[in-house]
């Protein structure tokens, strides 16, 4: 049973590299899931979308000939938190991004922690607060796991967008 679920969920996506069951459109412009591939590449692409946020530190989409037409790479550890500034930078980019009139997609190797902590940090600088930003998350993505280092950092991330809305 659970090499089925790894050879459906995991396995196709890495033969494949399109990520099956393991990306999620948060919004209308914001894909969440795991690391692509070559095929999974041309299906973003199909999908419209323009942009990617890589936050692996051990894989990066440039040296694999894998980045879109706008790539923003930010190397984070694995289960470690995005620093504030690149947290910042990677909520830019994609509020650009969406204003040029792209989608994107935001990865780290599963989608399950490092990716989602970005998306919630873009949301909060769209006017969500960041219990709003994971429930949306959540809606879609129902496994995420956001690790202690991440969620201290997201809150740290609000404190500082909720300071900027006060001045």
């Amino acid at each position: 049973r659970t090499t089925l679920i790894w050879a459906h969920g995991r396995g196709y996506s890495k033969l494949t590299g399109i990520p099956l069951l393991r990306y999620s459109r948060v919004t209308p412009d914001v894909y969440i899931g795991g690391q692509y591939g070559r095929r999974g590449k041309r299906t973003l692409e199909q999908w419209g979308v323009s942009g990617v946020v890589n936050l692996r530190t051990e894989y990066d989409d440039a040296a694999h000939g894998l980045t879109l037409v706008d790539y923003c790479h930010l190397p984070t550890i694995d289960d470690d938190a995005p620093t504030i500034e690149h947290l910042q930078r990677g909520a830019d980019f994609m509020r650009d991004v969406i204003a040029g009139g792209g989608k994107v997609y935001v990865h780290c190797a599963g989608g399950v922690g490092r990716a989602p902590t970005q998306v919630a940090a873009y949301l909060m600088t769209q006017g969500m607060t960041l219990d709003e930003a994971l429930a949306a998350i959540r809606r879609t993505r129902p496994f995420i796991n956001i690790m202690p280092p991440q969620m201290e950092q997201l809150r740290r991330f609000e404190a500082l967008q909720q300071g900027e809305t006060n001045r």
